[in-house]
Order: structure tokens, then C-alpha cells, then sequence
């Protein structure tokens, strides 16, 4: 019976996928181990279409005819970027199904801390009150919302990340944690060397990540961000954050690749730094 469930279930999957001409599947993988790459990120530049890998590496993107002439851009911490044209990634997905990203070396250049005893410190907005919370209500894989961190004293060694969930109904969440330098007042390009992720089934209460393994030292203000990267298998929960409207403001965009967008709140999320 269990057999004949899950080939019930696999036929479904591929009626679903033949149905809609306009949906592509794939998997990234490494260049020299074809090992897949998990939570890769997998979007159209400044469009609202993205999505992220699973943890097989494994993605499945809609894309319609109207974005055959932009262009899609596959990425993934510790890994060289690949671009192409909408419409000739699509004949490549037809053709071979498997996406290849070769490893680069370190983003973070390696800074000493010698010499003087380093102070602790917060970074961003600490928001102890739930009178002002903002619900999280997209369903879209690599919906992304931060902060842009000002550092006072360099280096700054980062060593935990810290935000309030004011309500979650589901059983699990799983993130990821992005650092960015900035460029004209807004996010660029990832800057620490290897992914972060987390998971957490807290449903009320403050989140608490270390980041001290990461070596992530900072001589210049930067941007850090909060990922949702995994699909929960129900899509009608609440996820509430709480926010204020003083300090550090956030900034969010809908999907990988996706343009950033400034809101007009100060999301509750800080830094515990070493400074």
C-alpha cells in the first residue's frame, strides 16, 4: 500500500509539472565533486521571481515568456555566480538539468585583532516591546529582511545574531543568515565566506544565533540579513516579528535577486559584538 501511495503521489508531481509549460527543474551541483549544492539561490535580477534550492540541491522555478530577455542569476556562499539570458537558461535546463558552480576563494581578507582588549558591544535595533509587530506573510523561497549595521570602533568582530519572534504557529523554521558590504546605501554582494543556516522551533521568544565561528570581522559598515529558505508544508501560518520605529531601518526584497526595498519600520534584530 505505501508503494503504491508514493507512485500515486510521483504521477501527480509530473501531471502538475506537464500542465504548467512554464515551470523548470533543476539541481546545483559542485563542478569537481558534482556534490549538490543545498539552498542555492536561484532568481531573475531586479524581478520578483526567485526561488532557493532545496537541501538536495534540487529548485523548480516559474518562468513565463515575458522574462525570456532578462536575466537569471544562480548563487551560493563559497561559490563563483553564473548569469544567462531567461530564455537560454531555459533551453539549457531542456537539454541538462544540472547546474555547475565552481568554488572561489575566501570572501573575508584575514584581519588581526592583536594589539588592544576588545570591548562588547550591540549593533542594531533591540526591541523589547510587542505593542508594534509586523507580520511575515510571503510564501516566496528567499524572501529576505535586514539591517544595515554601523560599526563604531575596527575591527568588529561579530560573534551572534539576535531577533523577537512576537508569534509563530509553525513547527520548525529554517533561515539563513547573510552578510553584505554596501554599495550607495544598500546591499551588494554576500560577504561571509560559507553559509550560515539555522533552524529553531522557539514559538515566542528572542532567537539567539552564534556566529563566532564564522570569523566574520568587519572594518566598514555593513548589511546583515535574516533568509527564509525552506518551505514549511503549510503555507496558512503566522509568523509575527515585533518592530519599532527608531534606529537602524530595515530593508527587504521578495525574492532572490530581487530588488531592496526600504520599510518604513526598524525590524527588532541586533549584533553582539566583540569592538
Amino acid at each position: 500500500m505505501k508503494t503504491l501511495i508514493t507512485i500515486i503521489l510521483l504521477a501527480h508531481g509530473f501531471l502538475s509539472i506537464a500542465q504548467n509549460p512554464n515551470l523548470f527543474q533543476g539541481t546545483v551541483s559542485d563542478s569537481l565533486d558534482h556534490s549538490f549544492l543545498p539552498y542555492a539561490s536561484i532568481g531573475i535580477i531586479d524581478k520578483e521571481v526567485g526561488t532557493v534550492a532545496n537541501n538536495q540541491g534540487d529548485f523548480a522555478i516559474e518562468l513565463s515568456p515575458e522574462f525570456d530577455n532578462d536575466s537569471l542569476k544562480i548563487s551560493m556562499i563559497g561559490y563563483e555566480s553564473k548569469t544567462y539570458k531567461v530564455a537560454e537558461f531555459k533551453k539549457i535546463l531542456l537539454k541538462n538539468s544540472t547546474i555547475n558552480l565552481s568554488k572561489k576563494t575566501s570572501l573575508l581578507p584575514s584581519i588581526s585583532v592583536k594589539g588592544r582588549k576588545l570591548k562588547d558591544g550591540v549593533l542594531g535595533n533591540v526591541v523589547k516591546s510587542n505593542t508594534m509587530v509586523i507580520e511575515f506573510i510571503t510564501e516566496k523561497l528567499g524572501y529576505e529582511l535586514g539591517i544595515i549595521a554601523k560599526i563604531k570602533r575596527k575591527p568588529t568582530v561579530v560573534k551572534s545574531l539576535s531577533f523577537s519572534i512576537v508569534e509563530s504557529q509553525f513547527d520548525s523554521l529554517r533561515f539563513r543568515v547573510n552578510f553584505y558590504d554596501l554599495k550607495d546605501d544598500l546591499p551588494n554582494e554576500i560577504i561571509n565566506s560559507s553559509p550560515i543556516i539555522f533552524t529553531t522551533k522557539i514559538k515566542k521568544g528572542n532567537i539567539d544565533v552564534d556566529l563566532s565561528q564564522y570569523n566574520l570581522i568587519m572594518t566598514e559598515d555593513f548589511f546583515v540579513s535574516v533568509e527564509w529558505i525552506e518551505n514549511p508544508i503549510r503555507t496558512d501560518k503566522k509568523l509575527i516579528y515585533n518592530f519599532s520605529l527608531f534606529g537602524s531601518k530595515t530593508f527587504a526584497r521578495e525574492a532572490s535577486q530581487s530588488k531592496w526595498q526600504k520599510m518604513p519600520i526598524c525590524i527588532g534584530l541586533n549584533l553582539k559584538v566583540k569592538h
